[in-house]
């Protein structure tokens, strides 16, 4: 599928991540390694990942609905006509074609609508889906896609930042959802192995909804593990089906408190196509809700940051939409700021330096988020690194796998002790390996790609860039 890609979990990389990747770049870059002396081992798995990484370009685009296709109404078809006209990953979210997800209903109503899409979607299994027997329909007419039949979960990457997991709620008959089950252990395992800064997941019945009235279902206690987990890892979106209604959430943690550092903000989006049901009363965190319009949730996934946009079909006028931003949860808590420091200045964390300079952030947590200043920043204990805007300089300083990745400003970035690759974006930046055997790839700037104690090869990009490596290409002495 386009602009997808799945990451290594071995090694540590520092990816630099150009908006616009030139091909050339990536081409040269593929070149190098091809011409590897034969005696000379070639770069490891995760520098290939990182070329990868430089061929996801720009924004990712993800676009759906759920409650989807039925043969006696028209409203999947306008659905249908939405996504038509929306580039990008298409998702299901459960109930894909009723009544009961058997061969004939997806061959005579989903097929003829949103089945014109298949080929970029990713589907969810939601409990009409399972009317079949093991939901025998559903995992036959997506196939690979739907990720095992005995399971129903996957995950997967898009655009430069984001890891996409997908779950089944449909916990009777995949072993439970539960701490423990099978499936929260993977996902645990999964969001523990992933290289990404951002996280959205997605599944059939949703965890909080103003249709529920006094008396939850026991579906929506039944994902609370999955909400945990994803909550400790820091992700930031969840988006549901199965309620007929469309409905956004004010960020919560996983028993439905308010948490606007930290939590998830929940979409609802059981509008594709089957007949709309209606509300009682709000939950607390509820921000918007609509039982009136059908229409398909756009998803802009950025560097760093996400766009919503509620799609509602011809003749209808309801709409939602808005922005959001990765978390950064996992940042130590900084010291107070020194007498006379500027607002909103970056503040720095005691006891913590790089390059000789104080570190204003250091990781805690799994995952960490710079600011659109500039930073100084050491990795500590976190696996991912979103550098964001500013001039920043970055520090790892673990041996476990960390994936950094970077923003536009002139930055400089030191490895670690493992085979690192580093990639420059748009400014002037200063790429240093460190003890392993690393792999220095220049962006579109002025570059410095300075090798460290390893074997290390550097590939100048689109400015005049100067190389010290053992292997180089296209840099200028």
């Amino acid at each position: 599928m386009a602009n997808t890609q799945v990451s290594s979990a071995r090694g540590i990389r520092l990816v630099r991540t150009a908006r616009h990747p030139s091909l050339a770049l990536v081409a040269l870059l593929l070149l190098a390694w091809s011409g590897a002396p034969p005696t000379q081992a070639a770069p490891g798995t995760d520098q290939r990942d990182a070329v990868q990484q430089l061929r996801a370009e720009g924004d990712a685009v993800l676009v759906g609905a759920g409650d989807i296709a039925e043969c006696k109404g028209s409203f999947d078809s306008a659905t249908a006509a939405l996504v038509n006209a929306t580039p990008g990953t298409v998702f299901t979210l459960g109930d894909n074609a009723y009544p009961d997800g058997t061969t004939a209903d997806f061959a005579n109503c989903y097929g003829p609508t949103w089945g014109a899409f298949k080929d970029r979607t990713r589907p969810v299994a939601g409990n009409h889906d399972y009317n079949t027997p093991g939901a025998a329909a559903y995992f036959a007419y997506f196939g690979a896609a739907a990720g095992n039949p005995s399971e129903g979960w996957y995950s997967y990457d898009v655009g430069t930042d984001w890891h996409v997991v997908v779950l089944n709620s449909n916990c009777a008959f995949v072993g439970g959802c539960g701490a423990g089950s099978p499936q929260e252990q993977w996902l645990r395992a999964d969001l523990a192995a992933s290289k990404r800064a951002c996280t959205l997941a997605m599944w059939h019945h949703p965890r909080f909804s103003s249709t529920y009235g006094t008396t939850p279902p026991a579906s929506a206690a039944s994902s609370r593990a999955f909400w945990k987990a994803l909550y400790d890892d820091g992700a930031e979106v969840v988006i549901n089906g199965h309620e007929h209604v469309y409905e956004r959430f004010a960020a919560q943690d996983a028993s439905g408190a308010a948490d606007p550092g930290k939590g998830i903000r929940q979409f609802t989006v059981g509008t594709g196509g089957e007949e709309l049901s209606s509300f009682h009363k709000a939950e607390p965190d509820s921000q918007v809700r609509d039982a009136t319009t059908f229409g398909v949730l756009r998803l802009t996934l950025g560097r760093g940051t996400y766009d919503w946009s509620f799609l509602p079909i011809a003749g209808s006028t309801f709409t939602d939409s808005g922005t959001g931003s990765c978390t950064g949860g996992g940042l130590s808590p900084a010291a107070p700021p020194p007498p006379g420091t500027p607002p909103g200045a970056p503040v720095p964390v005691a006891d913590q330096t790089c390059q000789g300079r104080v570190a204003t952030q250091v990781g805690s947590k799994t995952k960490m988020v710079g600011t659109a200043g500039d930073d100084v920043i050491v990795s500590g204990r976190s696996r991912k690194v979103l550098a964001r805007g500013g001039n920043d300089l970055v520090c790892i300083t673990s041996s476990r796998a960390v994936t950094v990745s970077g923003g536009g400003g002139h930055d400089v970035v030191k490895g670690g002790r493992g085979d690192d690759a580093v990639a420059g974006n748009g400014g002037d930046d200063v790429l240093r390996g460190g003890g392993g055997r690393d792999l220095l790839v220049g962006g579109a700037g002025k570059d410095r790609l300075l090798g460290g104690g390893g074997r290390d090869s550097a590939s100048g990009g689109a400015g005049r860039d100067r190389c010290t490596a053992e292997r180089e290409r296209n840099c200028e002495r």
